[in-house]
């Protein structure tokens, strides 16, 4: 008589793991999450000073972001690395977060809310690529 090979703990927590992901009410409290992230990077950038003490920047002063220091520290690297692109990027968290925590089946529509985000990083990241090139050989640089 043949027995059935026994699960391990950690096949069993994967197993339970992933059917809590995938039900609609875990989808909508991953969507808030998101959603209040991205609230959270629109008011660090909306009250970014560039002489905030930061990872780059020394300063004895407070920081005056609204976040306090790490607000500024988030803000610098956003705008050190996407520059005005950081605050597309932080609406289209919110954006696409309350999408998810407000739609009646969320599980339904997850393929249309990964395609919507993948042509909004896209759109994010696509100027930075262009804007570092030099201009071809014997034409001027605009």
């Amino acid at each position: 008589m043949a027995r059935a090979a026994r699960r391990s703990g950690l096949e069993l927590l994967m197993e339970a793991f992933a059917y809590g992901w995938s039900q609609p009410l875990s989808a909508r409290f991953r969507g808030g999450v998101v959603t209040v992230i991205g609230g959270g990077l629109l008011l660090a950038l909306a009250t970014y000073n560039a002489t905030d003490p930061s990872l780059n920047a020394a300063s004895a002063a407070r920081a005056t972001n609204a976040l306090g220091g790490p607000g500024a520290a988030i803000a610098d690297i956003l705008m050190q690395s996407l520059g005005l692109a950081g605050w597309i990027s932080a609406a289209l968290m919110l954006i696409l977060g309350l999408t998810r925590a407000t739609q009646p089946d969320p599980v339904a529509a997850r393929r249309d809310l990964r395609i919507r985000s993948a042509v909004g990083a896209a759109g994010v990241l696509a100027p930075g690529r262009t804007a570092g090139r030099a201009a071809p050989a014997g034409r001027l640089a605009a």
